[in-house]
Order: C-alpha cells, then sequence, then structure tokens
C-alpha cells in the first residue's frame, strides 16, 4: 500500500485545498493529512487564527472521500510525525522547491501547482474589504483568564459567539447574567458545571458536560464551571455586556 502524506493549517477550507487532496488521492492508496494544532496556527499565523479550531478543521477534511487520516500536529514543522509514519510521497502545494520541503530527506517529494485566487487568508482580507460586511465581525478579540483563555468570535446587538479553553482543574466564577442567554457546547474535554437559581454555592446542582454536550444558560442562573481536563467549548449567546456579569464567588 503506496501512502501518501500532505499538511496543512487548512483553517478555511476552500477548492484549492480539495483539488490538492484529490491529487494525492491519485498517487496512492492512502491519504495521510499532518494538521497544524490550534497553537501551531497560531505561532505561524497570529493570534487571531485559526478561524476554525482543531477539531472542526480535522472532521472538515475527515469528510472529504479524498482523505484517510488526519493526524494534529503541535509542532512548527510535521518532520517528527512525516519520520514516524515514513510515507511514500510527501505533497506538497504552492511555490516550493523540493529540497526544501520538510521531510525531502524521508519521502519522496511531490510539488503540486496551487489554484491561484484560492487562499485562506485571501478569504479572509475579501470578507473584511467587502462592503457588504461589517469588518468589525471579523476582528476576534482574544481574552486571557485565569482558568485559560477566550476568543470572541463576534458579539453583535442580535448573538455572540465565543471559542472557550478551560485548563485542567480550573474554574470560572460563580456568577449569573440578567441580560444574556447563553448555551454552551463542549468540543473537546470535559467539565462540571454547578447552577442553580440561587446564590448558595454548596447546594448547587452538578453536571458533567463531554465532547458533543450542550447545556442553557437561561437569564438569572447562577452557574460556574471547572475544567476535569483540558476543555474547548462554545458558547452562543445573546449580546455580551461586560456590566452585565454579576460575580457571587471569584474564581481562578
Amino acid at each position: 500500500m503506496k501512502t501518501i502524506f500532505t499538511n496543512g493549517c487548512f483553517d478555511i477550507l476552500h477548492l484549492g485545498h480539495v483539488e490538492l487532496l484529490k491529487f494525492c488521492s491519485t498517487l496512492g492508496d492512502k491519504v495521510i493529512v499532518g494538521l497544524n494544532s490550534d497553537a501551531s496556527v497560531t505561532s505561524l499565523k497570529g493570534t487571531s487564527r485559526p478561524i476554525n479550531n482543531q477539531y472542526s478543521r480535522k472532521n472538515m477534511l475527515l469528510s472529504l472521500k479524498y482523505v484517510d487520516d488526519v493526524i494534529i500536529f503541535d509542532k512548527s514543522t510535521p518532520h517528527n510525525l512525516i519520520k514516524q509514519l515514513s510515507p511514500d510521497i510527501i505533497v506538497k502545494g504552492g511555490d516550493y522547491k523540493k529540497e526544501s520541503v520538510v521531510g525531502n530527506d524521508i519521502a519522496e517529494v511531490v510539488i503540486f501547482d496551487m489554484i491561484k485566487g484560492y487562499s485562506t487568508s485571501k478569504i479572509i482580507l475579501d470578507a473584511k474589504n467587502s462592503k457588504l460586511v461589517d469588518k468589525s465581525k471579523f476582528d476576534i478579540k482574544f481574552v486571557p483568564k485565569g482558568w485559560g483563555f477566550e476568543k470572541w468570535i463576534v458579539n453583535t446587538g442580535e448573538y455572540c459567539g465565543k471559542l472557550l479553553y478551560f485548563v485542567k482543574d480550573k474554574r470560572c466564577s460563580w456568577h449569573y447574567h440578567e441580560l444574556k442567554d447563553e448555551v454552551f457546547y463542549v468540543q473537546s474535554g470535559k467539565i462540571l458545571v454547578k447552577y442553580s437559581e440561587e446564590d448558595d454555592l454548596l447546594n448547587a446542582k452538578e453536571l458533567i458536560l463531554n465532547p458533543g454536550d450542550n447545556f442553557h444558560v437561561y437569564r438569572g442562573l447562577r452557574h460556574q464551571m471547572i475544567a476535569l481536563q483540558d476543555t474547548e467549548l462554545f458558547e452562543f449567546s445573546t449580546q455580551h455586556f461586560d456590566s452585565d456579569s454579576y460575580r457571587i464567588k471569584k474564581g481562578d
């Protein structure tokens, strides 16, 4: 069985990506994609990236018939992963010379001429420059927290969307909102939610959320989240106002 390897961020999947992966599938029997982790993408592209988290990007790639496996890696290059997999061919898209491609000392390198006009950076730039789009919606806000961090994807008069990352054993404050109605969706990890309509934290109800689970926090519901594992979750809500957060007990 001939194994083909390619790698990248694949942040916003576009036609150029699909054609690259389609080309890979014509060269062998199995196509493996090395996918830059969120931390790796941020180090390469800046704090506003990635747009899509590593698990969403992985699932989108796996939905393509040209891809057999996706492996997330944290390093700036996939050299260790390539060494471990020992593929027959490495495919790299773009204006590269074979001798400059990572892994050229391990496997044969094939260069794929990417379709001009397609790139994640161009898609983001075109969206920002469009007169039909509110540019502020694409300015992702990074907010460090004692329990991890938030990435504010959008916050308008209609809705708010955030990506939250909790570090294991860390907790947010015991708090509530009078205006905001929100739903949390767990993308990865495991987190304990404590909730009550009263201020008393000791008598609060508890619920453990796993990947794929969601929890609705309606207006006035006291709640606190404690990470049982490193946890990534999405928050979908009405508009967020900092002045609408009423903290009863501090978190980390």
